[in-house]
């Protein structure tokens, strides 16, 4: 745990949720949407390097009939997966639909994270975010180079590298 970068990183998110959520969400509300897409952003970034492994082993399971989806566990190297065709930065090549790619995004998560999108009650915060047009640049915000939320060094916009985020600085940076 790195306190001066992940108190940087808890700096990042709360400017973002400032500059994006004001005056659609009351400043109280702002964890409302900010943690949980903070969340979502952690998970994409972790299962992105094996994205193309997951997608193959579920259209193998497809085709072979085969309805246990364990066996993508092993092809993202987590406890979880998303089968959904988009990651964060994929969604944003698509301006004019996020809002419904976020959903086939969600829904192609893994049960287990099913479950905390829904005690996240996100998706009763998607349609404000959609009424107020907020969908687009909350994600490109989040997809920020200037900030790491992978558990690997990561290089910012100007080469510089951006040290890893780990586990335990994840959770400070929840916590706060």
């Amino acid at each position: 745990m790195n306190p001066k970068v992940d108190n940087q990183i808890v700096s990042f998110i709360w400017s973002v949720a400032d500059d994006v959520l004001r005056d659609v969400f009351v400043r109280g509300k702002y964890r409302d949407i900010i943690l949980p897409f903070t969340v979502l952003r952690r998970l994409d970034v972790l299962l992105v390097p094996t994205k193309e492994h997951v997608l193959e082993a579920n259209a193998f399971l497809i085709r072979e009939q085969i309805d246990n989806k364990k066996v993508l566990e092993n092809q993202s190297k987590y406890p979880f997966w998303n089968i959904s065709n988009f990651t964060f930065e994929t969604l944003l090549n698509d301006a004019d639909n996020i809002d419904s790619n976020l959903e086939v995004y969600l829904d192609g998560y893994s049960p287990n994270v099913q479950e905390i999108i829904s005690k996240f009650k996100l998706r009763n915060q998607l349609e404000i975010l959609k009424e107020a047009d907020l969908t687009y640049l909350l994600i490109e915000k989040l997809c920020n180079k200037e900030i790491n939320l992978s558990p690997k060094a990561a290089l910012n916009s100007k080469g510089e590298v951006l040290p890893p985020l780990t586990n335990l600085g994840m959770g400070y940076v929840f916590k706060n």
